[in-house]
């Protein structure tokens, strides 16, 4: 049968284009797929309270109570008497009403809505025809003016309107908000019904009250909706169009504006049997998006492309999350495919997280103060990422401090929204405790820090001193420091924090000779530690043995490494070579020591062999000086202001002699008051170790 009852000229349904921006959409128009069914039927999306809330948010709404707009409720339907409608209500419980009585979603009705004639935000003005052929219903394109009086098409402000001309609507029927609004409800879901092929569709019920509890008296009998003809798109499949037609073997593909185009959804041939073009349906689809999100259910579906992990955000150096130190940070990230259906976002309402996962929203353990939240490590990085696209997905991975083996799973979600599938997208991961250990790579010796000339550490005399260094591994899970609260050290060893018997006054202490040279040695890195050894005065050999140590934490293993030094026994001796005198330092005139007056001075020297095994210094430790002899380290009566002291006439004049070699001491000799024959008897000491031999070498002195 025909719709004589409601029926509408296809192919006329006038689309008005929506004139507000809206935000930017995460579905691309998809000409095949305008809206989902699953949408499409949501009644409970909102109630009659919700949509008159979401209409009083627009200043400007013609159909909103701060506006006065009040309308015929809705109140059933017969084959023999059509439509019937009851007392003035609001514009939300009217769209409720339509939406329980046959199943439709609020939005869908509040888009339509807006897409025909702007009624929801005003945009297109409030005027008598705008409420006439509120949702474009039974107004075909470029047709004929019509003028309706006696009825009531709508109320503002208590003013009922009951006549208009001009109207496009072509039956009195039809017009005004109410009769315009069921009409094209029932257009809108007979349309999807029948393009999944069902012929039985009808709505036979009564109710009291409505789906809120409020008072709602109503009849519906739609019985003769399974005889009435449908020749509109269908879906894919074997469907009958009209109850009398053949059985007839659709693809899903119709015309539109010239394009073959398939229809994925019974609420998409719907739309299209309403509105038979692109530009409307693009309209339907941004203003549904814009208010209430996309009319398309994502499936959110999406595939792990790859993960990795860096030592930090530059990304040049790879990390593991295996075998990772309590409080460490590794840098990770992952890289997932956008299998779904919409566009991802990482703005706007919707954005694409990184979250936790078995369990689901679950704190982890390896959160770090740089995440959102420790259910959140990261946002998408991409603005966006169309279907197809790869999307990014990094952030600072912190170890716990209980050492373990874990398994962090995350998945992503659409915020505000929904999770997605759980894939099981997992960063395997394992808490170590620190390890410090080490092996000797190799020790070198020289005779001074430039390292240009080795030396040995054996038969060392006193007060040598020798430039020695030891390279060593990092074998431990720590990356070592030469700074901070926690550096490395060389130590002493056996026993462990034992004064050197080497120690030198260039070290940290005398059971510290050095710290790591380099700022950080990581694990499987060499580390440096360069230091001088003394060897003062101790005869004998010695084996130094040292370790590395952590400052305040703990001393690594004792390897046995070691320094085997030996020092000579000294023998300090001497053999006279000479001596003589001048009148002064610049001895170009000679002088003899007897006939002196008293209080003359003479400048006299002598020179000494070293016959013993020691090298001499005239500085540092065992300094070798002239000392008084006869007795020994007595006060000379031939004392002068320029010596060490009255028992120390001077210092050897070379820096040093060796063995074999020839030292000179030269120095002031001033006569007493008090005349007499003197012989003033000298030799050499080593200060702080030894007197030499005393070959009786002396001045001999007259004073008249």
């Amino acid at each position: 049968m025909t719709l004589t009852r409601k029926r509408v000229i296809f192919g006329s349904i006038v689309s008005v284009a929506c004139t507000l921006l809206f935000g930017a959409q995460a579905f691309a128009f998809t000409a095949s797929r305008v809206a989902d069914d699953t949408v499409f039927d949501d009644v409970a999306s909102m109630n009659a309270a919700s949509v008159d809330a979401f209409l009083n948010t627009f200043p400007s709404s013609c159909i909103s109570t701060n506006n006065g707009f009040a309308a015929p409720d809705v109140t059933g339907y017969t084959p023999t008497g059509g439509y019937t409608y009851g007392g003035n209500v609001s514009a939300g419980t009217v769209i409720d009403h339509t939406a329980e009585a046959y199943g439709i979603s609020p939005r869908a009705l509040l888009t339509t809505l807006q897409k025909e004639q702007s009624l929801v935000t005003g945009g297109g003005g409030c005027g008598a025809l705008a409420y006439t052929g509120a949702m474009g219903y039974g107004c075909p394109d470029g047709g004929t003016t019509y003028s309706y009086s006696g009825l009531n098409l709508y109320t503002l402000h208590g003013n009922t309107a009951s006549s208009v001309s001009g109207t496009c609507v072509n039956t009195a029927a039809k017009a005004g908000f109410s009769q315009q609004l069921i009409h094209g409800a029932w257009l809108l879901k007979f349309g999807e019904e029948r393009s999944e092929g069902n012929m039985s569709w009808a709505i036979i019920k009564t109710t009291t009250v409505d789906r809120s509890g409020n008072p709602w008296h109503s009849n519906w009998d739609n019985s003769d909706d399974p005889q009435s003809c449908y020749s509109g798109p269908m879906t894919q499949g074997t469907f009958q169009t009209c109850p009398s037609g053949p059985t007839v073997s659709y693809d899903g593909l119709i015309t539109i504006d010239g394009q073959a185009t398939h229809m994925d959804t019974g609420a998409t041939a719907s739309l299209y049997w309403y509105t038979p073009h692109f530009h409307g349906n693009q309209s339907f689809d941004t203003i549904y998006e814009g208010w209430f999100g996309s009319p398309i259910i994502p499936n959110y579906s999406w595939q792990e492309v790859g993960q990795y992990a860096y030592t930090d955000q530059t990304k040049t150096t790879g990390a593991s999350t295996m075998n990772m130190l309590p409080g460490t940070r590794v840098y990770v990230g992952f890289k997932v495919k956008n299998t779904s259906n919409y566009t991802w976002s990482n703005t706007g309402f919707n954005p694409i997280y990184a979250g936790t996962s078995q369990p689901l929203d679950r704190s982890s353990g390896f959160c770090d103060t740089t995440w959102v939240s420790c259910n959140r490590p990261a946002v998408m990085q991409e603005s966006s990422v169309a279907p197809g696209g790869i999307a990014t997905f990094e952030f600072w991975y912190q170890a716990p401090n209980t050492v373990g083996t874990y398994n962090e799973h995350f998945d992503l979600l659409a915020a505000g929204q929904a999770w997605f599938p759980d894939i099981g997208l997992t960063f395997p991961s394992s808490v170590t405790p620190p390890t410090y250990s080490w092996q000797e790579v190799g020790q070198y010796a020289y005779t001074d820090q430039n390292k240009t000339t080795g030396a040995g550490t054996t038969n060392l005399q006193p007060g040598d001193r020798v430039y020695v260094g030891l390279k060593v591994r990092n074998t431990g899970n720590v990356t070592w420091k030469n700074s901070g609260a926690n550096p490395v050290d060389l130590g002493t060893v056996r026993g462990v924090d034992r004064t050197s018997t080497y120690y030198d006054g260039s070290w940290l202490g005398v059971n510290r000779p050095a710290r790591m040279q380099e700022a950080t040695v990581a694990p499987g890195g060499i580390a440096t530690f360069e230091f001088w050894m003394n060897a003062k005065n101790n005869p004998g050999a010695h084996v130094e043995y040292f370790a590395p140590v952590v400052e305040g934490v703990t001393w690594m293993n004792d390897l046995g490494v070691n320094f085997y030094m030996s020092n000579i026994n000294p023998i300090y001796s001497w053999q006279f070579m000479g001596e003589y005198a001048y009148a002064d330092q610049t001895k170009a005139t000679g002088k003899g020591t007897t006939g002196l007056a008293a209080g003359d001075r003479v400048y006299v020297g002598f020179v000494a062999k070293n016959t013993g095994n020691v090298t001499w210094h005239n500085s540092g430790i065992n300094t070798v000086n002239v000392g008084m002899t006869h007795p020994l380290d007595r006060l000379s009566a031939f004392f002068d202001g320029s010596w060490l002291g009255q028992n120390r006439p001077a210092h050897m004049i070379e820096p040093s002699v060796a063995p074999g070699q020839n030292g000179t001491f030269e120095f002031w000799m001033k006569t007493p008051a008090q005349s007499g024959i003197y012989r003033e008897y000298f030799s050499l000491v080593a200060e702080g170790t030894a007197w030499m031999n005393d070959p009786g070498m002396n001045f001999y002195m007259s004073v008249n």
